[in-house]
């Protein structure tokens, strides 16, 4: 689970780059064991990320329903 702090540098970065239009996150196939990307960073994409269009999650495998959710 993420902390208060991961969180609070994910929403500076958000506000940062609030027009990026395309991010990709994906990890390697052999590192896919690590949940690199997790529902509560997928809220703060949807919520800090509003230009977004394309996101690469290939082989992330830390996020459930809630991210899916989230996403839209």
């Amino acid at each position: 689970m993420a902390t208060f702090v991961e969180h609070r540098v994910e929403e500076a970065m958000a506000a940062r780059f609030s027009r990026l239009v395309e991010a990709d996150l994906s990890q390697s196939v052999s590192q896919s064991f690590y949940p690199s990307v997790i529902d509560s960073d997928l809220k703060v994409i949807v919520d800090g990320f509003g230009c977004l269009r394309v996101l690469g999650l290939q082989h992330c495998r830390g996020w459930a329903r809630v991210g899916h959710w989230a996403l839209g």
